[in-house]
């Protein structure tokens, strides 16, 4: 529901909500879709990096003897598409840096592939990155940050992001290091307004 933002601090991925709506209502899980409910939370969560001992834990609950790890692991591994490649050496081609004190925010824009570009340009040194994709009349705006930034400063993207979608009649949600944002409209008064909601923190 477009109107609705449900924001959970101590839920690491929207799996988990659905999971456990499941629970609420005893539903049972067969091995399917317990492996299903894995894979999401590890590809929500970045594998772990934006989680807490709640989400392991979640994980913990549905593995059994007849599930392994190791296999969902190798199920979510894939060859990088050569599209994907391209994306990225796009995004850094457009790169751009604001350093605010010790930290670095990284700006740029693709036309695909935004969450993906967003966590590289936080695996080569960023601290914060911003990704812009525009698609006909629509924006979408893809954020990451470090944990460590997070918990160091307090920032929260999703909260940001969420005021900022509801201010401008968009859609937004994640979590404290990683949240994205869609909006019927150009992109650069939010993203100057999103910058500056960043920096507040930092």
């Amino acid at each position: 529901i477009k109107s609705l933002n449900l924001i959970f601090e101590n839920i690491s991925s929207t799996a988990e909500i659905i999971l456990h709506l499941f629970e609420f209502y005893n539903t049972p899980l067969n091995n399917a879709l317990k492996t299903l409910f894995i894979a999401a939370i590890l590809t929500d969560s970045g594998f772990f990096k934006h989680s807490n001992n709640n989400t392991i834990q979640n994980v913990g609950k549905l593995l059994g003897n007849d599930i392994e790890f190791q296999d969902i692991l190798i199920l979510l591994k894939n060859e990088v598409d050569i599209s994907v490649k391209i994306a990225k050496i796009k995004g850094l081609q457009r790169l751009k840096l604001i350093r605010e004190g010790e930290y670095l925010i990284g700006i740029t824009s693709v036309s695909s592939f935004g969450s993906n570009i967003a966590s590289m340009l936080i695996q080569i040194g960023c601290d914060v990155s911003i990704v812009i994709s525009k698609e006909k009349n629509q924006s979408r705006i893809n954020t990451r940050a470090r944990k460590r930034v997070c918990e160091e400063t307090g920032l929260n993207l999703a909260k940001i992001l969420v005021q900022i979608s509801e201010q401008y009649e968009g859609s937004g949600g994640g979590h404290d290091g990683a949240a994205s944002l869609t909006i019927n409209m150009e992109s650069d008064i939010i993203i100057n307004e999103l910058i500056e909601n960043i920096k507040e923190y930092l």
